[in-house]
């Protein structure tokens, strides 16, 4: 494992920064596209609707964790991320990815706005078997 992954607590870190990433990556498309015109506020806002929606589950799981526990200096050797923190990192990659692969046609207009937001709704609802025990794990213990 890297250095920056030395410890559980920055395997967390890691992965509540790969989470919001997303989340700012896919909310900046959605305000790009009603800043430039390319839609306009009755669409806008029921797609902030929905793509919050979606996240909010783990994005309020991770905050709430990070928030309510207390920092604290682990002495324990088994506090070190392993093979278990790869596999939640690559879930949770695949599955914010596949949210931001149907918003990012619209910069380049292509496809609609309401097949998007059908396809991550779908998305979010489908797959997250994949994403909420991964973030169970790494999140759910101390």
């Amino acid at each position: 494992m890297p250095a920056i992954l030395s410890s559980i607590s920055k395997a967390r870190r890691v992965l509540i920064v790969l989470w919001f990433a997303f989340f700012v990556i896919n909310i900046s498309i959605l305000l790009y596209l009603y800043l430039t015109d390319l839609i306009e506020i009755v669409d806008f806002t029921p797609a902030m609707k929905n793509l919050n929606s979606v996240y909010s589950p783990y994005l309020g799981a991770l905050t709430m964790f990070y928030w309510g526990s207390k920092k604290k200096k682990s002495t324990n050797k088994k506090d070190k991320p392993g093979t278990a923190f790869s596999l939640v990192l690559l879930c949770s990659f695949i599955w914010n990815a596949m949210i931001l692969v149907f918003l990012l046609p619209l910069i380049f207009l292509s496809g609609t706005l309401e097949s998007a937001l059908q396809n991550i709704n779908n998305t979010g609802i489908l797959l997250s078997w994949l994403v909420s025990g991964a973030i169970g794990y790494y999140f759910a213990k101390e």
